[in-house]
C-alpha cells in the first residue's frame, strides 16, 4: 500500500524558507503527489521517543545508551572542519565548493522537506547528522563531496532516503527524490551512492541527536517542574542546532544540555 505525503501547517519558526535562488533540488516545496510506501513496521523510532516514562532505572538507562552510543560510533571527524569555514590550513590553501552557508541550504531544504512529508523532526536533524558525518571523515570520497556542489547534492539525497528508510515506518523511493532533485540526480545515483554511504559510515545510521537527548530529558519531567515554555524553547534551540555548523564538533547530548539550559535561564 501508499501513502501520499501530506502538509502538516506547523506554525514552529524552524520553518525557515530556503530562498528560491539558493534551493538546489526544486523551486518549490515539495508537494503532496511524492509518494512514501509503508513498510508494515510496527514501530519507529518517533513512536518511542513519544512514550512517556518517568525518571526510573528505564530512563537512566535509555540516557546512558544513548551517550554509550554516541561515544563509541558517532563522533565526527575534524579533519574537513576547518574547510568548511573558508579557513584552510597552512597546508592547503585550496577551498572547498560546499562552505557553511551552502550547508545551511541543505539543512533548511531537509526541514521543509520532512515538515511537508510529516516527518519526525528528529528524523530531519538525523539526517543531518548522518551528512555532517560522512563529509567530515578523513577519506578521498568524502574530500570530493566536499569539492563538488552536485555531488554533495547527491549525497544529502541519498542520506535523507536512507535515514527515512531506517528511521521511519513509510519510505519515500529513489524515485521520487529523483523526481524533486531539480535533475540534480537520478535514481540510480542514489542506489549507487548509497553503497559507498554505507561502507564509510559502517553502517552506522543512528546518531543520537541534540533534539533527540533533549526530548528524552524534559520527559522525565511533570509540567509543574518544567513549564511548557521551557520544554518548547529547550526543544527549538536543540533543533535549530543542526543549522549552525560550528555546533557540529560538539556532541549530541553537549549541545542538548546546552539547549536546556539557555531555555531555564530565559524563562527565570
Amino acid at each position: 500500500s501508499s501513502v501520499i505525503m501530506t502538509s502538516t501547517n506547523r506554525s514552529s519558526s524552524r520553518q525557515d524558507k530556503v530562498d528560491q535562488n539558493d534551493c538546489i533540488f526544486s523551486s518549490s516545496q515539495p508537494s503532496s503527489s511524492v509518494i512514501m510506501t509503508s513498510t508494515n513496521r510496527t514501530s519507529s523510532r518517533h513512536d518511542k521517543v513519544d512514550h512517556r516514562l518517568t525518571m526510573d532505572e528505564t530512563m537512566v538507562d535509555r540516557l546512558r545508551a544513548m551517550i554509550r552510543q554516541e561515544s563509541r560510533f558517532y563522533q565526527i571527524d575534524s579533519g574537513n572542519h576547518h574547510r568548511l569555514f573558508n579557513t584552510p590550513s597552512s597546508q592547503d590553501s585550496s577551498l572547498l565548493a560546499v562552505d557553511e552557508s551552502y550547508r545551511r541550504t541543505i539543512s533548511h531544504w531537509y526541514v521543509s522537506f520532512c515538515d511537508v512529508c510529516g516527518i519526525d523532526q528528529d528524523t530531519a536533524a538525523t539526517v543531518m547528522r548522518n551528512l555532517d558525518r560522512y563529509t567530515f571523515l578523513p577519506s578521498s570520497s568524502s574530500l570530493s563531496t566536499l569539492n563538488s556542489k552536485t555531488e554533495y547534492q547527491v549525497v544529502s539525497m541519498t542520506l535523507l532516503y536512507t535515514t527515512i528508510k531506517v528511521m521511519e515506518t513509510d519510505v519515500v523511493s529513489p524515485q521520487a527524490l529523483a523526481n524533486v532533485s531539480r535533475g540534480t540526480c537520478v535514481a540510480s545515483d542514489i542506489i549507487d551512492m548509497e553503497s559507498t554511504i554505507l561502507e564509510e559510515l559502517e553502517w552506522h545510521l543512528y546518531p543520537p541527536t541534540a533534539f533527540g537527548f533533549v526530548r528524552c530529558i524534559l520527559e522525565a519531567f511533570d509540567d509543574d517542574v518544567i513549564p511548557e515554555r521551557v520544554r518548547e524553547s529547550a526543544l527549538q534551540q536543540a533543533f535549530d542546532s543542526i543549522h549552525e555548523s560550528k555546533l557540529v564538533l560538539f556532541s549530541s547530548s553537549v549541545v542538548a544540555m546546552a539547549a536546556i539550559a539557555n531555555a531555564l535561564d530565559e524563562n527565570k
